[in-house]
């Protein structure tokens, strides 16, 4: 079983962090699905490029992904629009960005 250590950020500046384990979904493939009775927005996934970032002190080579909302005629406020940086030598999302009530910044803090 692999476990994570994400740190979080909003834009208060309060750090959240999380353990997540094997039974936590990061990423929904097809779909974002909202908690309880909400709706599945389609959703699309561009490759920006790779880039070298730098999380804890140590340097990651990585392939940084924004995922936005398929229907642009959603309400600002509903869109999907994230930055995703994606570690592929150890199959794992190092660092999520987006702004919703808020900037928003996870990372992986630490993993086994």
């Amino acid at each position: 079983m692999q476990v994570l250590q994400l740190a979080g950020r909003d834009a208060s500046s309060d750090d959240v962090e999380r353990q997540v384990g094997a039974g936590d979904d990061l990423v929904a493939a097809g779909g974002d699905a909202a908690a309880g009775p909400g709706s599945i927005k389609e959703q699309v996934v561009t490759f920006i490029g790779k880039e070298k970032i730098v999380l804890y002190g140590k340097m990651y080579e990585v392939e940084h992904f924004k995922l936005t909302s398929k229907d642009m005629t959603l309400p600002k406020d509903k869109r999907l629009n994230f930055d995703i940086w994606f570690d592929k030598k150890n199959s794992l999302i190092l660092k999520v960005a987006y702004s919703r009530m808020g900037n928003w910044e996870y990372k992986v803090k630490n993993f086994e």
